[in-house]
């Protein structure tokens, strides 16, 4: 991996950070509520020119901090059985290049859409962990697909499109977690074009289920 490759891959974190800045200004009558479970509230809205909705999910954390959750996080990377407490449709997941540790890395992961008639999806994406701009106490989590090419000789990434996995693309995913009165606030954006056929209901469960990720940090670090 080069320091061009690199530089590549920043400018693509900086173009999902401010995104993620200009989303968490935007106003909220642009959003429509889907609901509200265990107090992780889901909304969606449309994007011009995409087929697919952008989902959001947020809750309040009772007695949480910043460094939990983001411990939590690092852990998810390395620990199977609790990174499917909060990812329960994850197949597999591992960090092809780490830049600065799990604080920028590629990544790879793969997630099946329990259903006998649809194909599993994989993903290939940079992700990166930063400060928020405005809360030096909170930090931003932010992700977005890549071009498999760069990645073709990596053993991981080539052998699982040949076993009828459908490479699935993200546009962006982002997540905001900051103090809040009595523990942390988190925030999670994510857009994704699902790739091949699936059918539309599945996609959006599928879709709601992963707007409802901040519902289940909640109950682990609440309960």
């Amino acid at each position: 991996m080069t320091e061009s490759n690199r530089q590549k891959y920043e400018l693509i974190i900086d173009g999902g950070y401010q995104k993620l800045k200009d989303l968490d200004a935007e106003k909220t009558d642009k959003w429509t509520f889907v609901c509200e479970e265990g107090g992780c509230t889901v909304h969606q809205r449309a994007v011009e020119g995409s087929p697919t909705y952008m989902w959001r999910g947020s809750a309040k954390v009772k007695g949480a901090t910043v460094k939990q959750w983001r411990e939590l996080l690092s852990a998810t990377s390395v620990d199977v059985k609790l990174r499917n407490i909060f990812d329960p449709d994850n197949r597999g997941f591992k960090l092809v290049h780490e830049f600065d540790g799990d604080n920028f890395a590629i990544a790879h992961t793969k997630y099946t859409a329990n259903s006998y008639f649809v194909s599993d999806r994989d993903f290939l994406f940079v992700r990166a962990v930063r400060t928020h701009w405005s809360d030096q106490e909170g930090i931003c989590f932010i992700g977005t697909s890549l071009n498999e090419a760069d990645f073709a000789d990596d053993p991981i990434v080539k052998n699982n499109q040949p076993n009828g996995v459908v490479r699935a693309h993200i546009d962006f995913f982002g997540w905001i977690v900051k103090p809040s009165e009595e523990g942390i606030e988190i925030v999670y954006y994510n857009h994704a074009q699902p790739g091949g056929w699936i059918p539309t209901a599945v996609y959006n469960a599928l879709s709601k289920t992963q707007a409802l990720s901040p519902l289940k940090y909640k109950q682990y670090l609440e309960k």
